[in-house]
């Protein structure tokens, strides 16, 4: 029972964090540029809410089974942190050198896949995101000392 609240404390922590650091901060946007980060702020309450559903479920189907897993709060609060340091050194590196550092740094922390594939998940990403905002929708991205 104490990992499911810890799981929905999160989830409920991260679907508020979310909607304002989306929602609120593109208020001031103009229509075009506002509708993303609104549909993220849509797309991440979803999946808090699917995530508060599913840990119900899985306490619900084994209890034993999901206390054994354990919560790794060290590397949850150090990726936490690592998302607040890309957050806040966006605007003096840009965007196209937080990123990849952040995509790579990331990817290799969870140990989600081989070096390899990491580094063409972090090319491939932020060729896709130059290529799509900058060049083809026109719209500012911070560039840092790349301006």
């Amino acid at each position: 029972m104490k990992k499911q609240l810890i799981l929905n404390m999160a989830a409920v922590f991260l679907a508020l964090f979310m909607a304002w650091l989306f929602y609120y901060e593109s208020l001031d946007l103009p229509k075009v540029a506002y509708q993303l980060p609104r549909m993220l702020t849509y797309l991440i309450t979803i999946l808090a809410i699917i995530l508060i559903i599913e840990s119900y479920l899985k306490y619900r189907k084994t209890t034993e089974e999901v206390q054994e897993e354990g919560i790794m709060v060290r590397r949850t609060f150090l990726f936490i942190c690592s998302i607040a340091l890309y957050i806040y050194l966006i605007d003096f590196l840009g965007y196209f050198i937080t990123t990849p550092l952040f995509i790579f740094g990331s990817m290799y922390f969870l140990k989600a896949t081989k070096i390899r594939n990491i580094l063409y998940v972090t090319i491939g990403f932020t060729l896709f995101v130059y290529l799509l905002f900058v060049r083809f929708l026109h719209l500012p991205i911070p560039l840092g000392p790349l301006s």
